[in-house]
C-alpha cells in the first residue's frame, strides 16, 4: 500500500508544472503564482521571493496549498521580507508533505534597487526524504527587473542540479486599477510555456486575478482582500486531468 501511494505521489509531483525538473516545483507554490500561473509581478506578496528574486513586496506571509484537492498532499510555507533603504533581505521555507515523501525548500534572498533597475539573487537549500532515504541539493535564482513608465520587464534565471530555466515576463499598466502581463518560460530541454494574466483592483480593497498557460494548458483564478496592512488571498489553478489546486495566504505588510 505504501509503495502504491508513493508511486501516486511521484506521478503527481511530475505533473505539477510545465517543468520536467522536480527541484523547481516549489518555486510556484504560492497563491499569487497559483492564480496567475507564475506571473507574480501582477500581484506580489512576500511569498513570491521563493520563485522570483526581484519581487518588491515586503512583510510576512503564511501559506497553505492543497494540490489537486488531494487529502494526502499538502504544502505549507512561511516567508518574510524586509527592505532597508535600497537593499532587500528575504528568507522563508516551503514544505511539501505526501505519503512516504517530503520535500523542503529553505531559501535566502538578497536584492538591490538602483533606481528603475532591481537586481536579485536567491539561494535555495532543498532537502528530500523518500521513504527512509534522504538527499540534499542547492539551487540559485538570478533576476533583473526594469521599471518603466507604462510597465515592468523582468528576466529570471533558475539553476539547480545541472538543470535550468529562463523566464521573461512583462507587465503593462493599462490604468491604475487594471494590469496585464505576459511571459515565456524556457526549460533546460528548450521547451516553451507561454503565459498571460491580468489583475483588476477595486477601490484598493479587492483584487481579482486571472491567467492561462499553454503547456500544460491551465487556467488560474484568485481574489485578494486588503485591510489596512493585512491581506488575505485565495486562488485556484485548473488541471486538464486532475482536480483544482487550492491556495490560501495570510499576510501582513510593513
Amino acid at each position: 500500500m505504501k509503495a502504491h501511494l508513493l508511486l501516486i505521489s511521484l506521478v503527481i509531483l511530475g505533473t505539477m508544472s510545465c517543468l520536467p525538473a522536480q527541484h523547481l516545483i516549489l518555486s510556484e507554490m504560492t497563491p499569487s503564482a497559483t492564480g496567475l500561473n507564475g506571473l507574480t509581478l501582477l500581484n506580489e506578496s512576500a511569498s513570491d521571493n521563493i520563485g522570483n528574486p526581484v519581487t518588491t513586496a515586503s512583510g510576512t506571509t503564511a501559506v497553505y496549498l492543497n494540490p489537486f484537492s488531494l487529502n494526502k498532499l499538502n504544502v505549507y510555507g512561511l516567508h518574510t521580507v524586509q527592505w532597508i533603504r535600497l537593499a532587500k533581505m528575504a528568507a522563508g521555507t516551503t514544505h511539501l508533505y505526501a505519503s512516504d515523501y517530503r520535500k523542503t525548500d529553505y531559501y535566502v534572498n538578497l536584492a538591490i534597487d538602483v533606481g528603475d533597475l532591481i537586481m536579485g539573487y536567491t539561494r535555495h537549500f532543498l532537502f528530500w526524504r523518500m521513504g527512509e532515504e534522504d538527499s540534499f541539493e542547492t539551487g540559485d535564482d538570478f533576476g533583473v527587473r526594469y521599471d518603466y513608465q507604462t510597465g515592468l520587464a523582468e528576466v529570471i534565471y533558475r539553476l539547480a542540479d545541472n538543470e535550468d530555466e529562463w523566464l521573461m515576463n512583462s507587465l503593462w499598466r493599462i490604468n491604475p486599477e487594471f494590469n496585464l502581463a505576459g511571459g515565456i518560460l524556457r526549460d533546460s530541454i528548450a521547451d516553451y510555456c507561454f503565459r498571460i494574466g491580468s489583475c483588476a483592483t477595486i477601490g484598493g480593497i479587492m483584487s481579482f486575478l486571472a491567467s492561462w498557460q499553454s503547456k500544460p494548458s491551465r487556467l488560474g483564478f484568485g481574489v485578494k482582500f486588503n485591510l489596512d496592512a493585512a491581506d488575505f488571498t485565495y486562488a485556484v489553478r485548473q488541471h486538464h486531468e486532475l482536480k483544482l489546486t487550492h491556495a490560501v495566504e495570510f499576510g501582513y505588510r510593513w
